[in-house]
């Protein structure tokens, strides 16, 4: 749980894995993850979701790592060349929400999902299935626009 640039590690086949599951937590039968009010709900601050960082939400469910996934998609595609430039170009996205017009110009797909991902309400970001179809779709056109050129 919390996902963060630094556990995704890849693989001989450039398959993503998971590591450190040092917050992971069992969900509960409804899909989410109850902290103890007494507990703080740790993780990387710049890729923590907004309900992590509630006080008085205490329920997590996997669109968490959602919201983190769409600020680490959007890092890996901007190639920042200094952690400041980084730092607050993230900062800005969870604050403000908007990709740059040059951002959305070259990645308009993406920009998209980057977007679907970072909303502030959970439940209105896409879930897993989305995504893949969605990044499916966006490979596809990459290929065709490759190919045609």
């Amino acid at each position: 749980m919390l996902i963060r640039p630094g556990n995704i590690l890849i693989d001989n086949e450039f398959r993503a894995k998971i590591a450190d599951f040092g917050l992971a937590r069992e969900f509960s039968d409804k899909g989410f993850v109850l902290f103890p009010s007494n507990q703080s709900i740790d993780g990387t601050p710049l890729y923590k979701a907004p309900e992590a960082c509630s006080e008085t939400n205490r329920a997590l469910t996997t669109k968490a790592d959602l919201y983190a996934l769409g600020l680490i998609y959007f890092e890996v595609l901007s190639g920042f060349q200094t952690m400041h430039e980084k730092y607050k170009s993230i900062k800005d996205l969870n604050t403000y929400k908007l990709l740059s017009d040059d951002f959305e110009y070259c990645f308009p797909q993406e920009s998209q999902l980057i977007k679907s991902l970072i909303v502030d309400d959970p439940f209105s970001r896409p879930s897993c299935q989305e995504i893949y179809e969605s990044v499916s779709y966006i490979e596809l056109e990459q290929l065709f626009r490759t190919k045609v050129s």
